[in-house]
């Protein structure tokens, strides 16, 4: 898709025709719809989100896409401008491109609101939850671009105008960056919905727990091992990734295809009250088929969770 975007867009070039500029610009926004499908709106399975996703790849598209083409002006053709005529040049550019860049910023605005909306249910799930905690290193990042945006705005083509495109450019790849974590997470509602029902479990637990007979101390059988299987199964060659793994040690990323056979993957937890598992996975592509992710202990099933082929994410997890 990206190599048909590039024929399009230079036999666009060579005819100068606005036909063939809208026919490229219809290809390129197929493409992002393509990026859409694995996106966390895609898994709520209605238009709104799904459109409101696209529109922020637009938008996020234009702008960085447009703002690419100063650093090749400077480098390019304006290099051997005398500086007055290149400042003239450089000024008119930015006043038409600033209109298309305050669309676009708009657009982000409005889109990404929804999103947080959408995805994190409240500050908790903001500051508890590591999409919570990722998104804000997305938004303050954001915040420095747009205060870099304005900047050039008002510098229109002068003084240190180039370096700040520069500076632009770097904090729009490291969205970027972030934007890919954020797309490997489960969703801030997801994972604190994982976390009530575990906290439920947990209560639930000690509420039908007999009082010990023994003494209160931890003793030798209490700090024993539990043999945890997280096992992943559903529709074969359904492409997944995602982690499992105590919250207190580091948690074990990985992906794979589904076979005919569940896969399974082996942990061992203290046998207390602090030993605890979570696993969450996705569907590499949302529609591709079924995704079920179960905890087993001791050869028992403790935990279950099934993705359906309009869903992307699963998520369990387990209190010993």
């Amino acid at each position: 898709m990206g190599l048909l975007v590039a024929a399009v867009a230079t036999y666009a070039l060579q005819r100068r025709k606005r036909t063939y500029w809208w026919a490229a610009a219809g290809v390129a926004a197929f493409l992002l719809v393509t990026l859409t499908q694995q996106s966390h709106a895609a898994a709520e399975g209605y238009l709104l989100p799904f459109a409101a996703d696209w529109l922020h790849l637009v938008a996020a598209s234009v702008w960085m896409g447009g703002l690419l083409g100063f650093p090749v002006l400077l480098i390019g053709p304006l290099r051997a401008v005398p500086t007055e005529t290149r400042v003239k040049l450089l000024g008119r550019t930015v006043r038409h491109f600033s209109k298309i860049a305050t669309l676009a910023v708009m657009t982000l605005i409005v889109t990404g609101t929804y999103a947080i909306l959408l995805h994190v249910p409240g500050v908790e799930g903001l500051l508890g939850t590591p999409y919570g905690r990722a998104l804000m290193i997305k938004l303050g990042l954001a915040v420095f671009l747009f205060a870099a945006g304005g900047t050039n705005l008002l510098l229109r083509g002068r003084g240190p105008f180039g370096r700040v495109v520069s500076i632009e450019l770097v904090l729009a790849l490291c969205i970027f960056v972030a934007t890919g974590f954020l797309t490997s997470l489960p969703p801030a509602d997801a994972d604190q919905q994982t976390g009530e029902e575990n906290g439920v479990a947990s209560t639930e637990s000690i509420r039908q727990s007999p009082s010990p007979a023994g003494p209160a101390w931890p003793t030798e059988e209490a700090a024993s091992k539990v043999d945890v299987v997280v096992r992943v199964s559903g529709t074969p060659s359904t492409r997944y990734s995602g982690g499992y793994g105590e919250p207190a040690k580091a948690t074990q990323a990985l992906d794979g295809t589904l076979g005919t056979e569940p896969t399974d993957y082996e942990l061992k937890v203290e046998d207390s009250v602090s030993g605890s598992v979570s696993a969450a996975f996705r569907k590499t592509l949302p529609a591709e088929g079924t995704l079920k992710l179960e905890i087993v202990a001791d050869g028992e099933v403790v935990a279950e969770r099934e993705a359906s082929a309009e869903s992307t994410w699963v998520a369990a997890s387990w209190s010993s």
